[in-house]
């Protein structure tokens, strides 16, 4: 369902017209290993010229495993590198990436094993530049059944400890332990005004986390600390 009053042209033709077929045969070409079956929701994050605020870090397919991929699509022609509102993408076990937003520029992220944020945006302060806006346009598309990486390079001394990377739900796990400050940061940096649910929701979340980290052993839970997120595959870079 598309959000009312978007501001964003022929949003509504991207999403229902002709065109889809174009990309799902285009997409499926590319990464047939995804089996995309169709577009499964629209969401658009507007992005002010007095600054926006961003999103806390999250697996797309959290609350709905059909979000097989998600493409997202920043549209602002004079929007610069001095107005943030980076998108993060965390595609563990390898390191953080920022993709800074440039017109028209496309980012594939792996919706079920990537987790993702929107970093906030400013307002430009300056005489010289015009203060503008942008949309980050998120399509989520429905996929098949998803397979681990068959082959994640990690150091020889640690790889029969790393193995477990292998199994999407036990990275999911160890995922969740390493990047808890980060995912309560980017709670409360995403929220300027804490009230009562929303320190009880983080709350929770830490509790939940430290009660999973305990029930792995310490020493593991250090060599993971230690060994992870790796640097980035080779020819990776924006």
């Amino acid at each position: 369902q598309l959000p009312p009053k978007t501001g964003v042209p022929s949003l509504e033709m991207l999403v229902r017209g002709p065109d889809v077929s174009t990309l799902l045969l285009t997409l499926n070409a590319r990464i047939p290993h995804y089996r995309l079956r169709g577009i499964q929701g629209l969401r658009v994050r507007h992005l002010s010229k007095l600054g926006s605020a961003g999103e806390h870090l999250h697996y797309d397919a959290h609350h709905d495993p059909e979000r097989g991929l998600g493409l997202y699509l920043f549209l602002g022609k004079n929007w610069t590198s001095v107005n943030d509102g980076h998108l993060r993408a965390h595609p563990f076990p390898f390191k953080a990436r920022d993709i800074v937003p440039r017109f028209n520029r496309m980012v594939l992220v792996d919706s079920r094993h990537t987790m993702s944020r929107l970093m906030p945006s400013n307002p430009v302060v300056s005489k010289t530049l015009k203060p503008t806006e942008g949309w980050w346009v998120c399509l989520w598309l429905r996929g098949g059944k998803m397979m681990p990486p068959q082959e994640i390079p990690v150091p020889r001394s640690v790889m029969a400890s790393l193995r477990f990377l292998y199994d999407p739900k036990k990275r999911l796990l160890v995922q969740r332990v390493i990047t808890m400050d980060e995912v309560i940061e980017s709670i409360l940096e995403a929220f300027h005004a804490p009230n009562y649910d929303l320190k009880r929701a983080v709350n929770f979340y830490r509790t939940t986390t430290l009660r999973l980290e305990a029930a792995f052993p310490k020493n593991f839970i250090q060599l993971m600390k230690t060994h992870l997120p790796l640097e980035p595959l080779p020819g990776t870079n924006s």
